[in-house]
């Protein structure tokens, strides 16, 4: 089976899985910000940020859907939203045709908020966005910054793929 990672990352997150998991899973590794062409892969792993409500590698996964239709594609997702909660289906539904969605095996990420790294205004952002959140602990993370990209949340990924 071969196959490759694509990625298009802004903080380092999605980065960070991708080499992790194209290690894992012996795939090549390339970045969506080179303009990379789809090879001759049976297995094409997309990753992506998600950021200010939006799937960042959308517009490079519509472009070449026409290239992708008849392989295996996988696509995780790496943001600061809360796995389990509707709002990473809701980006992806809002970035992304129904067509494509029904395409791609979809995994979530958890991501980190480093607000050294964000630049005022991103990490402005997430700050007035914490008062709104209910939960203390999470209020709490946005505002202080945490990182819960950890290689073994890749473990349902590297299952998934090592099975194709």
């Amino acid at each position: 089976m071969s196959g490759t990672v694509y990625y298009l990352t802004k903080y380092g997150s999605t980065e960070d899985y991708a080499r992790w998991l194209a290690g894992d899973v012996g795939f090549e590794l390339k970045s969506i910000q080179k303009g990379p062409k789809i090879g001759l892969e049976n297995v094409v792993v997309i990753g992506s940020c998600l950021r200010v409500g939006k799937v960042t590698a959308a517009g490079w996964i519509r472009k070449n859907w026409h290239a992708l239709k008849g392989k295996k594609v996988v696509f995780f997702s790496v943001g600061a939203s809360k796995i389990g909660t509707p709002d990473r289906e809701d980006m992806i539904a809002r970035s992304l045709p129904k067509e494509i969605i029904d395409g791609m095996k979809v995994f979530h990420l958890p991501g980190r908020i480093d607000h050294a790294k964000l630049g005022w205004f991103m990490s402005r952002m997430f700050k007035s966005f914490a008062k709104y959140e209910k939960d203390d602990n999470e209020r709490r993370r946005a505002i202080e910054g945490y990182d819960d990209v950890k290689r073994e949340n890749l473990g349902p990924l590297v299952t998934y793929i090592k099975g194709l």
